[in-house]
């Protein structure tokens, strides 16, 4: 495939749990394989996927399936250019320590968005006794240690009821757009830094006075989260459904930080929502529910055809 014009840099696609699989496994799906190689082999593109993705591929209870699973997908990041991106806790936080540490005049680099290989993810992971393992052991690493993820299946597990209560308080709330606003402060306010770098304890009025000046639509993943939490509250057409939490994960880490994401119909819905309201001049991904119509927007945008995307 000869495609002129190619941006400096490569897309940036994130392809969600069910369209992965589908590239793994399906054989009717050889063909978007075989673009998706072209794309990333060319430079075109570069693979963007979460630890979400390890951990639904265990979920399941499956082990052998889990572990052909493991190894497809260990086979195609070793065959193409693939990022991990940090969760999206991590990136809330340094989005607000960036802006804060800036507003008080005070240097500060913000970690890494991406990194080359999942087990870099865990915080602190390259100070830990296990870490040359797990490079060597790969996806395989996260196979044999299901413990990892136990704290977040739990959280999985509450998030049905937990989402129906949030729903129904909502919907008998009067004021409900005060009490949004106050609760939003609250969460970015527990996302302020406590120290400064130099070990000094960060006084509360400071933060309040930061939180006043700084408008939520500055830190692009806590702008999308709200926005996501607004929508699914308000749709009451859906059924809460335990995989949604992880389906969150992925669209609060992916929409401000990659160019084309592939996502799951109803949470492509809401994504669509998301950049019709979006008031920042932060860039988001556009995103699709159907995987041949991203690749056919990667092939506009490489060729030049489409608006040009962000380094």
């Amino acid at each position: 495939m000869n495609i002129q014009g190619k941006p400096r840099r490569p897309l940036k696609l994130f392809l969600d749990y069910w369209a992965l699989v589908h590239l793994l496994e399906d054989g009717s799906w050889a063909s978007h394989k075989d673009r998706l190689m072209a794309y990333c082999k060319n430079g075109d593109c570069t693979l963007v996927l979460t630890i979400w993705h390890v951990f639904e591929i265990l979920q399941y209870g499956d082990k052998v399936r889990a572990k052909k699973r493991y190894v497809h997908l260990e086979e195609l990041r070793k065959e193409v250019p693939c990022l991990w991106i940090r969760l999206r806790t991590e990136l809330q936080r340094d989005e607000i320590a960036e802006a804060f540490f800036q507003a008080e005049g005070v240097d500060y680099k913000r970690k890494e968005i991406f990194y080359d290989e999942p087990v870099a993810l865990i915080p602190n992971s390259e100070k830990a006794s296990w870490f040359g393992q797990a490079r060597r052991d790969g996806l395989l690493w996260f196979f044999n240690k299901p413990e990892l993820f136990k704290k977040f299946q739990q959280g999985q597990s509450n998030y049905p009821v937990t989402k129906l209560d949030i729903r129904h308080a909502r919907e008998n709330l009067v004021g409900h757009k005060e009490a949004i606003s106050k609760s939003q402060t609250q969460y970015v306010n527990g996302l302020v830094p406590t120290l400064y770098p130099s070990g000094l304890v960060i006084a509360e009025e400071t933060k309040r006075k930061f939180l006043l000046r700084c408008p939520i639509d500055q830190f692009p993943s806590v702008y999308v989260e709200t926005l996501l939490s607004e929508e699914t509250n308000k749709d009451t057409k859906s059924s809460p459904k335990k995989s949604d939490l992880v389906d969150m994960q992925h669209i609060v880490s992916a929409l401000p930080y990659v160019e084309i994401a592939v996502l799951d119909g109803q949470f492509c819905n809401y994504a669509s929502i998301i950049r019709n309201k979006w008031k920042s001049s932060w860039p988001l991904a556009e995103p699709f529910s159907s995987i041949e119509a991203a690749f056919n927007r990667v092939e506009q945008l490489v060729g030049g055809k489409g608006k040009e995307h962000n380094d």
